[in-house]
């Protein structure tokens, strides 16, 4: 009986050093759980936030690809009124060769004929 008493005394101690391990690893389990609640809320922020930016992200395509357009139909203008000031340089350029042909015409009539009426005559022809 006492072999008896002493078996059931050691699984008393065993029983005993279970418990404590058991509290130990609960404690432990505890803090686990609380580190991971922990990492679930970081993570949910950073998803929130990546939401967030990725949102700004597309905002800011978009702004760009507005402004590449912009700047396109920009560039487009700008090459138009070059070949439109092209064009009037041109015109202008022959104008007044047309002028001066036409001064240096009137000058050679008046220095030929020395009267008035001759230049009259020209301009309303010409």
């Amino acid at each position: 009986m006492i072999q008896f008493i002493q078996t059931k005394l050691f699984f008393l101690k065993e029983c005993d050093d279970l418990k404590d391990e058991l509290a130990e690893l609960a404690t432990q389990l505890e803090v686990k759980c609380s580190e991971v609640q922990n990492y679930k809320l970081n993570f949910e922020r950073m998803q929130s936030d990546m939401a967030e930016r990725t949102s700004e992200i597309e905002n800011l395509n978009s702004q760009l690809h507005k402004a590449k357009q912009d700047s396109n139909n920009a560039v487009e203008k700008l090459k138009k009124v070059e070949d439109d000031l092209a064009q009037i340089k041109e015109k202008n350029a022959q104008l007044s060769d047309e002028l001066l042909n036409r001064s240096r015409h009137i000058t050679a009539i008046e220095n030929s004929s020395g009267s008035g009426i001759h230049i009259a005559t020209f301009v309303l022809i010409n």
